[in-house]
């Protein structure tokens, strides 16, 4: 019998929400995830519109993470494919590979520190900051786009339900209830 095969969240089978009076946990789908490397600036010539590495540009279309040298993530909505395929040598989509978490609150901090060894002090990564990172001995890329409490990271799909759960069991002594508001 075939079987047919649908475009869904990883965490499907779980709640994909948890809300507290200090954290909420939620995933979170964009319209688009690209892959974008090699400016096409010029030979040498850093584009000053593109975010130093290690840093990250938001606005309410989305964010553009410089995730390595001349290596881009664009997490969010994307008006002219065009533009980018003559911006940078490669352009994939890459949105079916990762899966979206968005950390908010006042404790959103104290939770990734029990898994990540990145130095979240505002000082050291302040907003518009992004990094590739482990998060409970998983790759993540995370990033903070604004200075709110809020954080967010991409997580390869085939790992999300195992970084979904740990978060959850971390965050047990803050108190957020798993929701099904938000499932994907």
């Amino acid at each position: 019998m075939a079987r047919t095969l649908q475009a869904a969240s990883a965490l499907s089978i779980e709640p994909a929400c948890t809300h507290g009076a200090e954290l909420s946990i939620r995933v979170w789908q964009p319209a688009a995830i690209l892959h974008l490397e090699g400016s096409r600036a010029g030979d040498g010539v850093a584009d000053a519109t593109l975010p130093a590495t290690g840093r990250c540009i938001s606005d309410e279309a989305g964010s553009l993470l410089s995730i390595g040298p001349d290596v881009y993530l664009r997490v969010g909505a994307v008006d002219d494919t065009a533009a980018l395929t003559s911006r940078f040598e490669v352009v994939v989509d890459v949105s079916s590979a990762w899966v979206c978490l968005a950390l908010e609150g006042s404790k959103a901090v104290a939770l990734l520190r029990k898994g990540c060894a990145v130095d979240l002090h505002p000082r050291m990564f302040p907003a518009g900051s992004c990094c590739a990172t482990g998060m409970a001995r998983i790759r993540v890329v995370l990033w903070r786009p604004g200075i709110e409490s809020r954080y967010e990271m991409l997580v390869g799909r085939s790992y999300a339900l195992s970084l979904w759960s740990w978060l959850i069991d971390a965050a047990a002594e803050y108190g957020p209830q798993p929701t099904k508001e938000g499932i994907l």
